[in-house]
């Protein structure tokens, strides 16, 4: 009972009076204002490049606006929680030998555990408000899209456990070095070092690899757990078609996945995140031995008893954790350097066999899962095409792709669905649907016309009992080029992505 009400705030004058006399004056709000609008002014550069390239490079514009912001936020959070930490929690308790109040403070009735955990809580405090002051500024994210409530949710709590990892640190060096100057000097350098040797080791290894190295240098890195949280690791596949989800996939090492859809990686912050809990643990057990005047060394068994329990339970969360989700990744270990796949393929790629569908089963879509799931694959087979117009026949045809699976009758896409798939796609990738290739303007109905776009021709979407879907489809942009594919799609937290795309191609 009385370590839960060591940490019970109301029960705690070390942090009531030192968040009251850290709040007290005019510098903080300052910060926190001249923080706010540095991120404000940042995002909104970041809005106008972004909407720059989409426009020069006709992409899908809403999801590629919130991505980017999105990650420009966490970034930004993250830099100023590697800047500001330091400062603050490194003169917690050597300042009070420099003003000569350490004695005193001993002398009170309060136990060191509580004084710390006061010092401790004050100086984050102000690191949190500055995280969730920015939650706001965030949520312009939704009005965009392409970024799910998980992700923000994932992101804030590796800042968070980040911000609670670096201010122990500070606040062992401060208990440690007794002197505010030498304590913010280490405690910086920590940070660098901990926040950029990794991609060092990281790139050697990819040098003596000759290829992609192991992810395992990234662990510690803090940048790297955050962009692994803040993209969902089903998407690493079509990352390459997004410049925010391509920085996020080389920051957190899975540069490689991008090419290989049949691996789903565990996330860096998996490992980063009990990683940083065991930093944060053993250097406040040992923080709290510093402090003491004297027997600093000699653990009671009340105290050793407390230490393992918060210990079993930090374990304990950690091994539920891994084993809950044990089924969601493979391949792309972090000891072991996964095989890229290689560039210096012919264009002609040779189909495969595709297993036969399988029916009667219990899996439905929803109107929305259609529309997301042509949307998706609108997206995938016109990125050869940027240019231009995409015209798209109102029928299904399942001949156009792969011809091993099965081909069903034509059905007409209905109005309804014509117009949320262009809702999804957004302004930025026009769309005109046609009954027939003679409503195209500038294609002869029977001849090899270039046309000013691309005709695209969908077919059915085919449910199979995994919960992934087939989908077969076309693009003709002239005699000399022409490509028919299936797309294999599954479901993920921002909606449905394509895993894989076999067929053939003709691209002279």
């Amino acid at each position: 009972m009385s370590t839960l009400k060591s940490l019970n705030p109301a029960q705690n004058p070390v942090l009531v009076k030192e968040l009251r006399s850290r709040m007290r004056g005019a510098r903080a709000f300052i910060l926190l204002t001249v923080a706010l609008l540095g991120f404000s002014g940042i995002s909104y550069l970041v809005y106008l490049g972004v909407t720059a390239v989409a426009r020069w490079s006709q992409t899908v514009l809403a999801p590629e606006i919130g991505q980017s912001l999105f990650i420009t936020l966490a970034y930004l959070g993250m830099a100023t929680i590697c800047l500001i930490t330091p400062a603050i929690t490194a003169g917690a308790i050597s300042s009070e030998y420099e003003n000569q109040t350490y004695e005193m403070l001993i002398a009170t009735p309060l136990p060191p555990a509580r004084i710390l955990w006061g010092k401790l809580l004050s100086a984050l405090s102000y690191i949190f408000l500055l995280i969730l002051a920015a939650i706001p500024l965030a949520s312009v994210v939704f009005i965009y899209g392409g970024v799910a409530p998980r992700e923000m949710l994932k992101t804030l709590l590796v800042l968070i456990v980040t911000a609670t990892m670096l201010g122990t640190i500070g606040i062992f060096n401060s208990a440690w070095l007794k002197r505010s100057g030498l304590a913010t000097v280490l405690t910086y350098l920590i940070v660098l070092g901990v926040a950029s040797l990794p991609f060092f080791v990281y790139i050697l290894l990819a040098i003596l690899h000759n290829g992609v190295p192991p992810r395992w240098p990234l662990v510690i890195n803090p940048f790297s757990a955050l962009a692994s949280a803040s993209i969902s690791p089903a998407s690493f596949s079509t990352a390459n078609n997004s410049l925010s989800g391509g920085l996020n996939a080389l920051l957190s090492g899975n540069i490689d996945v991008m090419t290989r859809p049949d691996a789903i990686p565990r996330p860096l912050y998996h490992y980063t995140l009990p990683l940083y809990g065991g930093i944060t643990f053993v250097l406040y057990a040992l923080a709290s031995r510093l402090i003491r005047p004297t027997r600093r060394w000699r653990i009671s068994r009340r105290e050793g008893l407390t230490f393992a329990l918060w210990g079993l339970l930090l374990l304990g969360v950690t091994a539920a954790a891994f084993g809950l989700s044990a089924n969601r990744y493979e391949g792309a270990g972090i000891f072991i350097a996964p095989t890229p796949i290689s560039w210096d393929e012919p264009v002609i790629v040779e189909e495969s066999v595709v297993a036969e569908p399988i029916w009667g089963t219990e899996i439905a879509l929803t109107f929305t899962d259609q529309a997301e799931i042509y949307a998706a694959v609108i997206t995938e087979i016109s990125a050869d095409h940027p240019a231009g117009t995409r015209y798209i026949l109102t029928t299904t045809d399942d001949s156009v792709g792969d011809p091993n699976i099965r081909q069903n009758p034509s059905v007409p896409l209905n109005e309804d669905l014509q117009t949320e798939i262009q809702a999804l796609l957004g302004d930025a990738v026009p769309l005109q649907w046609v009954a027939d290739r003679s409503e195209v303007p500038g294609l002869e109905t029977e001849g090899g016309a270039v046309i000013d776009g691309v005709l695209l021709t969908l077919g059915n979407i085919q449910i199979q009992e995994d919960g992934s879907v087939w989908v077969s489809a076309s693009a003709y942009a002239g005699p000399s080029s022409v490509s028919g594919w299936t797309y294999t799609l599954v479901k993920g937290i921002n909606g449905w992505d394509v895993t894989e795309g076999t067929g053939v191609e003709w691209n002279n």
